[in-house]
């Protein structure tokens, strides 16, 4: 079950509440038609190509499994689903509509009083992060954000077509800024530290700009609302060099991808989804024209956003950092990513380059060539596997080419195209022609 945030968890908390009046059966069968075996009732499954009614309903546990493509849930979790099958930018809040006019009735307001101070504190949490990256916008785009702006277009080759487009900002090094402008507007300020804009000495007591001087990239989430940041320091002797936001009750790292709000209606099979590791390649792949960018922020890529991604598409590149923390980054999404049937290629970057610097160093079309023409799962970890041999370091050679080769078994439950023994015919041949 696909946890929630914010204002999503407030809807999750409301149709935990209605579940008392609501059966599953009754509700699935508004959409599919059921056949009752025992105390469980099965159908076709409508999330993928099912020939064998693999899609099971359990009344007496309220819940709905498929263990082909993997949804399962309770009620909500389908109605919300089917949302997204038929309107992919449905909200949380429409399925919450439908569930009060076709299931409860009008007669709802009790469920929603208890949670209804912390929904207004959750909404005004959202209404600060839009306000806040106006706020960011509009002073980096100001005299008096000339400095940032220079630093972005003449240092990182940031156009100012892109600063528009991602809706980048700068949080200037002035004490109080953000504390007074978002005081201004009416924000509690411990609300605004609890969800992540401000910071307190624990000494003085006092509230500070959790993001001051740093240029700051909004981070929304698949609604398009903003719900953290990340920033860049644009003194390298700064540290951390990225500043996230923290874990808070709108925002977790684990559970949003940058830019995915944008790109999850452009995706096809012509145009796959490209992992990134930061928000900085994601923009430096757009301006050269890799406009399905996304990153993990900062994290490998989680069994949430395995199962988001899932929801879209079934088909996915990977672009990380040519370095080691890279290459580890790459496999960890690898294995996360097929979990969910998302099919992969590999854009291998160069040794101790990620994407923006190699876009810097060899120009777009090198890039775009990259992208265009990426390896297989197989022929990425064979190249792995002959770099080992070429540093005469055969011990290690054999480690890595067992584990590869596992890896390899495992790709194959989703690549329809190769066998177990053509990808081992393919391995020997590839070997034999060093």
């Amino acid at each position: 079950m696909i946890q929630m945030t914010g204002l999503d968890e407030m809807c999750r908390d409301f149709a935990t509440k209605a579940a008392q009046k609501i059966d599953i059966v009754t509700v699935i069968q508004d959409f599919l038609v059921l056949r009752q075996s025992g105390q469980h009732f099965f159908s076709f499954c409508p999330f993928h190509d099912d020939s064998k009614a693999t899609f099971m309903v359990d009344q007496r546990e309220q819940s709905f499994n498929c263990p082909v493509c993997g949804k399962m849930g309770d009620y909500y979790d389908f109605l919300s689903a089917m949302a997204k099958k038929s309107k992919p930018d449905s909200t949380a809040t429409e399925v919450i509509k439908q569930i009060q006019e076709d299931y409860i009735g009008e007669n709802y307001s009790h469920l929603l009083r208890k949670s209804s101070e912390r929904f207004n504190e959750v909404k005004s949490m959202y209404e600060a992060h839009d306000y806040l990256a106006t706020v960011y916008h509009e002073y980096l785009l100001s005299s008096n954000g000339k400095l940032a702006l220079t630093y972005l277009t003449e240092k990182r080759g940031i156009t100012l077509e892109a600063i528009k487009e991602f809706n980048i900002g700068y949080a200037p090094d002035i004490n109080g800024f953000a504390t007074e402008s978002l005081q201004a507007a009416g924000f509690n300020l411990a609300l605004m530290l609890e969800c992540g804009l401000v910071g307190r000495n624990d000494n003085a007591g006092k509230y500070y700009d959790y993001f001051r001087g740093r240029i700051v990239f909004p981070i929304y989430d698949t609604d398009s609302k903003v719900v953290g940041f990340g920033g860049r320091a644009m003194n390298d002797k700064i540290k951390p060099k990225y500043l996230n936001t923290k874990e808070t009750p709108i925002f977790k790292k684990s559970e949003h991808l940058y830019n995915f709000n944008r790109v999850k209606g452009q995706i096809s099979e012509d145009t796959k989804l490209v992992f990134f590791e930061g928000y900085v390649d994601v923009v430096a792949a757009w301006q050269s024209g890799c406009k399905t960018g996304v990153a993990s922020l900062g994290i490998s890529v989680s069994n949430h956003h395995s199962r988001m991604v899932s929801e879209y598409t079934d088909q996915a590149i990977i672009c990380f950092d040519g370095d080691l923390a890279g290459q580890k980054a790459t496999s960890k999404a690898i294995h996360n990513l097929q979990r969910y049937g998302i099919r992969l290629w590999i854009a291998h970057m160069p040794q101790d380059l990620d994407p923006a610097d190699y876009i810097e160093k060899f120009g777009d079309n090198s890039f775009k060539e990259l992208v265009q023409t990426p390896l297989s799962i197989v022929e990425y970890y064979f190249r792995k596997s002959i770099g080992l041999v070429r540093t005469g370091d055969f011990l290690s050679f054999k480690t890595a080419l067992d584990k590869y080769i596992l890896s390899i078994e495992m790709s194959t439950n989703y690549l329809s195209d190769l066998s177990k023994s053509e990808l081992t015919t393919y391995f020997h041949q590839r070997f034999h022609s060093y």
